[in-house]
């Protein structure tokens, strides 16, 4: 089921009325430089010549990928760190196009309404592919809109708690939650993220009754963990490491699939005994569909050769990113049951973005 198909009763409180203004198709030579856009140069070489017989040659002319967060944050970061990879590969300059707004769907709108000639794409993510469109009324569906390529990165959350909470492992944490209902806070840097979405997928896998506070911004809500003010926490592994490190907070498991390797001591929360539980943060490529299969299949094999570099790798694990670990071959189902799996914990959680 699309999201397009999703009830009208979808969500507890009805219908949401809060609607992504509809972006008009952006038509601009790839070479002008908008503000927040920045251009990846790649090697000097001639055309190449895209898989597939009779193909038409392609890249001819510079591509871009539009992030709709604004500069320096994850999604940013990630994208400047394949674009430069594929710029070099493709032989042709590359557009970092930073649209920023209602939580990165001003730039998948742009994206869904690009021309479909494999020149521009989206870098999206766990939080604007499959969760956005539970928590705002959109005006496309991103899995209907969108032709996923290829996954270049991820990132677990970990559920780090107060240095004084008695709890030591997830176990005991889910012990004393289940004893003091109510009691237990938990933060996120706000209604309807990823981060608010994994504590409420805790609770629903562990039948415990937490309290949720949003915040603005991982900082301040670590810092409250870190002083007790609020009692855990489900954070990035980028983001909570300083804490962690200086032992402000302690982390009690990872909710990756496997454990991360900034954290290799730091079990999941399945090896804690919460089956079924894996959160990741993923970040992937997307086209707007109606791309020709022969640039697809192109641009899924250089990434798939960047990503496998030891140099690509080691890029990402200095950011507190993971590489991908799945094939392109396997993404499109990924984001479908990613998108009923959020679209769950959205209606089990009430989150709704007023515009």
């Amino acid at each position: 089921m699309t999201f397009g198909d999703r009830p009208r009763d979808w969500s507890p409180s009805g219908k949401l009325s809060n609607r992504v203004p509809r972006v008009p198709r952006v038509h601009r030579a790839p070479h002008v430089l908008a503000a927040g856009a920045f251009l990846l140069a790649g090697a000097a070489s001639g055309p190449l010549q895209a898989q597939g017989g009779g193909a038409t040659a392609w890249p001819t002319k510079p591509l871009r990928i539009i992030v709709g967060f604004l500069p320096g944050g994850g999604s940013d970061l990630i994208a400047r760190t394949i674009g430069q990879r594929l710029s070099d590969r493709l032989g042709q300059p590359l557009l970092v196009d930073n649209r920023p707004g209602a939580g990165g769907s001003i730039g998948t709108e742009i994206a869904v309404r690009a021309t479909p000639d494999g020149y521009t794409l989206l870098l999206g993510s766990t939080s604007g592919i499959a969760i956005n469109p539970w928590v705002y009324t959109l005006a496309y569906d991103p899995v209907r809109d969108l032709l996923p390529v290829a996954m270049v990165a991820s990132t677990p959350m970990v559920a780090v708690v107060t240095p004084s909470l008695p709890a030591k492992t997830l176990g005991e944490l889910v012990e004393l939650a289940r004893a003091k209902p109510k009691q237990l806070n938990y933060a996120s840097v706000g209604i309807g993220t990823i981060l608010h979405l994994a504590g409420e997928l805790f609770r629903m896998h562990t039948g415990t009754d937490l309290v949720h506070v949003p915040y603005e911004g991982s900082p301040p809500a670590l810092a409250d963990v870190a002083t007790g003010q609020v009692q855990l926490m489900f954070a990035t592994v980028p983001a909570a490491m300083p804490m962690v490190k200086a032992n402000r907070v302690r982390p009690l498991a990872v909710s990756a699939i496997r454990r991360n390797p900034t954290l290799p001591d730091v079990p999941t929360v399945v090896e804690s005994g919460v089956p079924g539980y894996p959160v990741e943060h993923w970040y992937a490529l997307f086209a707007p569909s109606g791309v020709a299969a022969p640039v697809v299949s192109r641009l899924q094999s250089e990434v798939q050769a960047i990503v496998k570099t030891p140099d690509y790798g080691a890029s990402l694990l200095a950011q507190g990113f993971d590489a991908p670990a799945i094939a392109p071959k396997e993404l499109p189902a990924l984001v479908k049951s990613e998108a009923g799996r959020w679209g769950k914990a959205v209606k089990v959680s009430g989150a709704k973005v007023e515009q």
